[in-house]
């Protein structure tokens, strides 16, 4: 594979990952390559003329410009009998004393995207942790929709900030998976108080629309036997554990066994 030279311009309006992915293809990085600090008890002449072979070594780097671009972003001092970049310690330090401005706009650019990283894979681990926590029989579907909101508008924030997709007519639609119902040809089931989402934009309608109908009975139901969980145990004689009532059917907290036969006889009651 061809390597690729980052241009200086690119190397200062990129963020701090695509910047180290672009440190695989440096020379440093290969087997054998040469080592690029001063060994211990190298004589100065030896250094000196060691550094020139490493510098034009680095001069030849594909990645150059990155790695230059990360020496100036870092905080701590640039190491002494080192070459970096192409260049020593004491360059290094003059180069990040002329560019301060410039670099701690970039750093706190990379503060942010890491900040934006973080908060989009919150976002998309609470909107999968409500997808499986979500059974079958459990008709509630209040915490997934704030998930897919809150997921929505983290998006939507970062594609504000890009400058993509901030229009209706740039943001593409939200492909939607068929239905049992849509592959037979029969017409999809109507949602009561929720329209249909085209666009994952209309996600933050649906959860307006489901605060203003109001607690749904499986929900009212379950925070009604809230106060009646401790009382009830696992029916099983090996286990005994305490009961947990899942919107259908009370199940074990260990052994995960549903009483289910006693639920459907009494509704749900203890």
């Amino acid at each position: 594979m061809a390597k690729v030279h980052m241009t200086t311009a690119a190397a200062q309006a990129a963020r701090r990952p695509s910047l180290e992915a672009a440190l695989r293809q440096a020379a440093c990085a290969v087997p054998g390559a040469p080592d690029w600090h001063r060994a211990e008890g190298e004589s100065a002449t030896r250094w000196k003329t060691r550094s020139v072979g490493l510098v034009a070594t680095c001069r030849r780097c594909p990645a150059l410009a990155a790695c230059r671009e990360l020496a100036l972003r870092e905080d701590a001092a640039p190491a002494a009998g080192q070459i970096r970049a192409g260049a020593t310690a004491h360059e290094l330090t003059r180069l990040r004393r002329e560019e301060r401005e410039r670099v701690a706009e970039a750093v706190r650019a990379d503060v942010a995207a890491r900040t934006d990283r973080a908060r989009f894979l919150g976002a998309v681990g609470r909107l999968r942790r409500q997808a499986c926590a979500t059974s079958p029989t459990y008709t509630s579907t209040r915490g997934a929709y704030r998930a897919a909101a809150a997921l929505e508008r983290t998006l939507a924030a970062r594609r504000q900030q890009i400058g993509w997709g901030t229009s209706e007519t740039d943001r593409p639609p939200l492909p939607m998976r068929p239905t049992p119902h849509e592959r037979d040809g029969r017409q999809p089931l109507p949602t009561p108080g929720r329209p249909h989402a085209a666009r994952a934009g209309l996600l933050d309608e649906i959860e307006t629309a489901d605060d203003q109908a109001g607690p749904e009975p499986d929900e009212t139901e379950t925070e009604g036997r809230a106060e009646h969980r401790r009382n009830v145990t696992c029916h099983r004689t090996c286990c005994g554990r305490p009961m947990y009532w899942d919107g259908s059917m009370w199940m074990c907290s260990k052994c995960h066994g549903s009483d289910q036969p006693y639920a459907l006889a009494t509704g749900g009651a203890r």
